[in-house]
């Protein structure tokens, strides 16, 4: 059975020929275990509940909501283990992952999420930052350092953005930052600009276009955004392109400057993990 499991159970056997294909999959049925339902916990370990809830149910849910759970065991020994938990957790809800939950495997994180603020120093950059910005929402984590203009203060950022390390606001003037973005390392968005005209640069004339990041918008890493560009919802923009115009909704732009490549379609929801 060892030599079984290791030749063909461990390995994707889609790539064998299909014949042997068939032969395998007479032998093996998959599926959730219908005594743990896939939780490799026995029945004595399920039925152990904490106010209505047992482990399955406590890990798989965000940790924002196991935080209020915890807070409520008064039981001695409960308090003990719940305590420590509790604070990292409340860590976790104030640096904006708190839609994290437990279970969630390692391999489907984000460098962000992978690189949580855990020591006392990382924790209270992270808050500097985002009591820095101009306005922000709910589960927004920033990753430092951090370099702006005007000390953030006229970026605004909605809800469950990530800002990777190195980026560069230039916000003279304002920045917008859509609910569900993600801006790479490296990333560059400016606002400010300057006249073509060499008698009124040299007199030091200045002006700003504001800069959007409709929702859900994703800047690889290195990205430059120009004054007044806005990008589309749902957009993306590959590493190392500069984009010096408006760039629409669903769309692919790369290069430099950047150009819409493809738009994003249907199809897109369909994946193949290899």
């Amino acid at each position: 059975m060892p030599r079984f499991e290791r030749l063909y159970l461990n390995r994707d056997i889609t790539k064998l020929k299909k014949s042997l294909q068939e032969e395998i999959f007479s032998f093996v049925v998959k599926g959730k275990c219908k005594t743990c339902n896939g939780s490799g916990l026995n029945q004595k370990v399920l039925a152990s509940k904490i106010n209505g809830y047992n482990i399955i149910d406590l890990i798989d849910m965000p940790v924002s909501d196991l935080m209020p759970i915890l807070n409520e065991i008064n039981e001695p020994r409960g308090i003990s283990l719940a305590r420590p938990i509790s604070k990292y957790i409340e860590r976790m809800n104030e640096v904006g992952i708190g839609y994290l939950s437990l279970s969630r495997k390692t391999e489907t994180l984000s460098g962000g999420e992978v690189l949580f603020p855990g020591t006392p120093e990382q924790f209270r950059k992270m808050q500097i930052l985002k009591s820095a910005l101009g306005t922000y929402g709910e589960n927004l984590y920033i990753i430092p350092p951090v370099s702006a203009n005007c000390g953030l203060s006229n970026v605004h950022a909605g809800k469950n953005i990530v800002v990777n390390f190195n980026c560069n606001f230039v916000d003279d003037g304002e920045i917008f930052i859509g609910d569900y973005c993600m801006i790479g390392p490296n990333c560059n968005i400016i606002t400010a600009n300057h006249s073509i005209s060499p008698r009124l640069r040299k007199a030091g004339l200045q002006f700003n276009k504001p800069v959007r990041l409709e929702k859900n918008v994703w800047l690889g890493a290195g990205v430059t955004i120009l004054p007044g560009v806005t990008i589309g919802g749902n957009s993306i923009i590959g590493a190392g392109s500069v984009v010096t115009k408006s760039i629409e909704p669903n769309s692919i732009a790369v290069g430099n400057p950047a150009r819409v490549i493809r738009k994003i379609t249907e199809r897109e929801e369909k994946f193949k993990i290899l």
